[in-house]
């Protein structure tokens, strides 16, 4: 009978004993399922977190590059904020916070107003830390951006010497940038940046900063700039003749206009030469003056003509002579525009031994053409722009790059490149 007590004894402790363990399986089975949560909440906000930082520093990216653009003007603050807004970062909206500085306020660039800096800040909301009472974590992405000069001198042409200097020195302020190779004879190309896509193959062609090659093909900077509307010509149209001295006004000259001699004045607004160019006799002893704002588009496709009368641009610019482009508008910038089909030789020359120093302010853009340069008309003026297939020169030639006059500066901006 005690041996059977005992027994049942044993089973009710094992019992109780098992019981037991039971209650702390399932203890510990809750704890554990607490602790897994916990972390996946914890993996979530983190997660969470590390994709709005993301979408911040994006965003400081953006602003930094869009500021640095603007360095030489006087909407850095503006473009940096927007640019940052369209990120979905908006100053003073939503707790954001960006600011801009330039130049930056702390980092290796401290002080040095080439670059900016752009610091977007904003609280974040967590979602399972709140059980910890964490409801919001402060997070913030900075950036620091270079503003390089703009770039001037653009030779388009994929194939062969897109820039081609003989016997000469080419000087330009800003930057330069060929599509293909430099070539030319005992001369140098000094200016601010210079980028082959091919080499430097010219004989004893010096560069100062020494060109960097191989560089990716850049893109025709002035490609959304829109042609001016073509008025009404008749096929064949017959060239404007000056002969005398005369004043002339914007519209369009149905099969161009040639300059023989007088004093020729233009006045300010677009010039449409459609068909037969737009040429100066090399005997012209007379003055051509357009200081009011004057864009000369060279076409030959216009409404009613026919699509083989293009013709070249070539002149010969007297002492006492200049032409300036447009200050504002849709053609800021910009003194001579030829169509995009236009193949033909753009050549500028000038008959100057004494006198004032003929010059041009403006862009020279002839994007399927070749330019040629026998005459510095860049050293008296304020800028010079070159945008072409292909530039050559026989001749010294200085490119400035003074663009107070516009509004809005240089119709090529600066590019912003990332430093911090």
């Amino acid at each position: 009978m005690k041996d059977k007590d005992s027994a049942w004894q044993r089973q009710v402790a094992v019992t109780k004993r098992r019981k037991t363990q039971a209650g702390q399986a399932l203890v510990l089975a809750a704890l554990a399922l607490v602790a897994i949560l916990a972390m996946m909440g914890l993996g979530i906000d983190m997660g969470y977190l590390r994709y709005a930082k993301g979408k911040m520093q994006a965003a400081a990216d953006a602003g930094a590059i869009a500021g640095a653009a603007e360095v030489l003007y006087t909407d850095v603050s503006a473009a940096a904020a927007a640019a940052t807004a369209a990120d979905g970062f908006t100053n003073g909206t939503n707790g954001v916070t960006v600011a801009v500085n330039h130049p930056p306020l702390s980092g290796p660039n401290t002080g040095n107003s080439n670059y900016v800096e752009v610091i977007v800040s904003q609280n974040q909301p967590t979602f399972f830390m709140t059980v910890l009472g964490v409801n919001s974590v402060a997070l913030s992405a900075r950036s620091v951006a270079l503003g390089s000069s703009p770039n001037c001198i653009y030779a388009l042409g994929t194939s062969g010497d897109s820039i081609l200097i003989t016997l000469s020195i080419v000087t330009s302020a800003c930057g330069v940038v060929d599509d293909s190779n430099l070539g030319g004879l005992i001369a140098a190309l000094d200016a601010s940046s210079i980028a082959l896509h091919g080499t430097n193959d010219g004989f004893l062609v010096s560069t100062s900063p020494t060109a960097e090659t191989g560089i990716p093909s850049a893109v025709d900077p002035l490609a959304s700039l829109t042609a001016p509307t073509v008025g009404s010509c008749s096929t064949h149209p017959t060239q404007t003749v000056i002969t005398t001295n005369t004043t002339l006004s914007a519209g369009t000259y149905c099969g161009g206009i040639d300059i023989i001699s007088g004093k020729v004045t233009f006045g300010a607004g677009t010039y449409i030469m459609d068909g037969g160019g737009f040429q100066m006799t090399n005997v012209f002893g007379g003055t051509v003056t357009g200081t009011g704002g004057v864009t000369i588009y060279n076409t030959g496709s216009g409404s009613g003509s026919c699509n083989t009368c293009y013709g070249p641009i070539t002149t010969y610019f007297t002492a006492g002579s200049s032409l300036s482009a447009q200050t504002s508008g849709t053609y800021t910038g910009i003194l001579f525009f030829q169509d995009r089909s236009n193949p033909q030789t753009a050549s500028f020359n000038a008959n100057f031994s004494t006198g004032t120093r003929p010059f041009m302010d403006g862009a020279y853009y002839f994007p399927d053409a070749q330019v040629q340069f026998n005459f510095d008309f860049g050293q008296s003026a304020d800028y010079s722009i070159l945008v072409a297939k292909s530039l050559s020169w026989l001749v010294a030639f200085t490119v400035n790059n003074n663009y107070s006059s516009l509004t809005g500066g240089s119709p090529i901006k600066n590019t912003g490149v990332l430093t911090e």
